[in-house]
């Protein structure tokens, strides 16, 4: 991965869905289930994924047409739904409703909260903060005005290979880790930044 394409938008964007998505998979067993209805034949633009679970109920949703189009997404129970990306929420009272949905858009949604790895926020997601040594081989030290009360380490792949509660002078020690890219979620407070670095 060439750093410098995270600072384009358009990429960290996608990189980030992509990220979010390989979180779901790897942590809420609804998207390795093997209960499932799918609707995505080749007569119509909207099509729809039904993921069934006893720990909850997942569906995914797109407009694979080019204009806008309201249609019903499926939804299997009643009650409270929530939608991976964009944290939005919807109470679901009648099974047949119904929602629009945008040429291309898409949407997950789950009937219980996520708390995925990346945050479905835009304006959460490009807030970065600077570390320093990097590459860095030993400690890391990461350059905030206030001290953070949770240092999160993931690698390429999303996998959380450090946690770190109340860390000690915001650094981090990166002895243990293998070499290769890295990302920091680092919380303060209600909010969330992100970093990265490369291990040596």
């Amino acid at each position: 991965m060439k750093w410098e394409y995270f600072d384009d938008a358009d990429r960290q964007h996608l990189y980030l869905v992509w990220a979010k998505i390989l979180d779901l998979r790897k942590n809420y067993p609804v998207f390795n289930t093997d209960d499932y209805t799918l609707a995505v034949g080749n007569n119509t633009a909207l099509k729809k994924i039904v993921l069934r679970h006893e720990e909850e109920d997942a569906l995914v949703t797109g407009n694979f047409g080019l204009t806008e189009d309201n249609f019903q997404p499926g939804f299997i129970r009643t009650g409270w739904w929530y939608e991976v990306f964009s944290g939005d929420s919807v109470n679901v009272t009648d099974l047949n409703m119904t929602i629009s949905l945008d040429a291309s858009e898409y949407r997950i949604y789950t009937s219980k909260k996520t708390e995925s790895v990346i945050s479905g926020k835009e304006d959460r997601m490009i807030q970065k903060v600077e570390v320093y040594p990097n590459p860095a081989k030993n400690v890391l030290y990461i350059s905030v005005e206030e001290p953070a009360s949770l240092i999160e380490v993931f690698n390429a792949t999303g996998n959380r290979m450090l946690a770190i509660p109340d860390p000690n002078h915001n650094t981090v020690d990166v002895s243990g880790l293998p070499e290769g890219y890295y990302f920091l979620r680092i919380r303060i407070g209600n909010d969330i930044l992100t970093g990265r670095f490369i291990k040596r």
